[in-house]
């Protein structure tokens, strides 16, 4: 039977963050896990939906259909006595390593949760809709903010899983910009696909492994908080290489994109601080010491690469604060 609730609020809206991810600490074939893993939010591309209770299940906007799946595995799992009607106005490029899906699907929980008069935790949120099996970063940006290293899944079993928890949180220099390299054209590995890459992808070798963990500890970390940016996009450049060569089988080389390689390449020439890919790609991201610097390589960069119509340069900041809410 159907109990009835009581609900405090009527509509909710959330504004949630991109991430970046700049890769595992460790991996380890044998649990299919990562053993920690680093990557920071970003302020300029967020999921942004608005939530209320409704009489049946409505949906509208980008990326309806999955939101329509998350939102019905929470009713159903819930036994709610009502429904939701669902407004995305914006989300995050999905498929593009910015951590879209992991967004949308925590977004759509704490509203849920919320309006029907619910108090959850968000890793357990994660859990419920299958998010942060691999990396907790993603749940991390949405929470906290900030650049994050989290102590990945040492627990993983194979009926189950342990959502990784934050275990550094260091706030982005608020004078440093990222530009990012969107390519249009190119969708990450995601879903079926990338489940079967993790299955193949072999263990860190131990030497790997350690060094990691050294450039992490020795370099990328106190270099973040001494706001050294020369010093931190070199870590973290170093960590990319790292991470590049071990998953280039399954990407077709350190990029998955082609055009964003080049053009990362050619940044790297313009007096920029470090340079990557974010999870499985396409986009690619610089670091820069300034807006004013930034903006000036971003033009400079339009007009180099203006034969390229799907590659989209854009400027962002670090996020320092997770996702923002508003009840009405």
């Amino acid at each position: 039977m159907k109990v009835k609730q009581r609900y405090p609020e009527k509509k909710i809206t959330i504004i949630a963050p991109a991430r970046l991810h700049f890769g595992f600490l460790n991996w380890n074939q044998r649990i299919d896990s990562s053993i920690g893993s680093f990557g920071m939010a970003l302020n300029n591309f967020v999921t942004k939906i608005t939530v209320e209770r409704s009489k049946r299940l409505i949906v509208e906007g980008p990326q309806k259909d999955l939101a329509k799946k998350l939102v019905k595995k929470l009713l159903t799992k819930n036994n709610f006595s009502a429904s939701v009607k669902v407004i995305i106005e914006k989300t995050i490029p999905n498929h593009a390593g910015l951590g879209s899906g992991t967004q949308l699907a925590l977004a759509l929980g704490y509203s849920v949760y919320s309006l029907f008069g619910k108090k959850i935790k968000i890793k357990d949120i994660a859990k419920l809709l299958a998010r942060g099996k691999r990396s907790g970063i993603g749940i991390g940006a949405f929470k906290y903010g900030g650049v994050l290293v989290d102590d990945g899944d040492l627990l993983q079993k194979s009926n189950s899983y342990r959502v990784p928890e934050i275990i550094i949180r260091i706030p982005f220099p608020k004078n440093w910009r990222i530009i990012l390299i969107l390519d249009r054209t190119i969708k990450g590995v995601h879903g079926n696909r990338e489940r079967t890459v993790f299955k193949k992808l072999p263990s860190y070798p131990r030497k790997i492994s350690q060094k990691f963990y050294k450039i992490l500890i020795t370099e990328a970390l106190p270099s973040l908080t001494k706001e050294n940016i020369g010093n931190f996009g070199k870590a973290v450049t170093k960590i990319q290489k790292i991470i590049g060569d071990h998953f280039s089988k399954f990407q077709g080389g350190n990029y998955s994109s082609y055009k964003v390689e080049k053009a990362v390449r050619w940044l790297n020439q313009m007096g920029v601080s470090g340079y990557g890919q974010s999870s499985w790609g396409p986009t690619g991201f610089v670091f820069v010491s300034n807006e004013k610097k930034a903006l000036r390589i971003i033009e400079k960069a339009k007009k180099e690469w203006n034969y390229e119509k799907d590659l989209n340069f854009v400027l962002c900041r670090g996020r320092n604060h997770g996702f923002r809410h508003r009840f009405f």
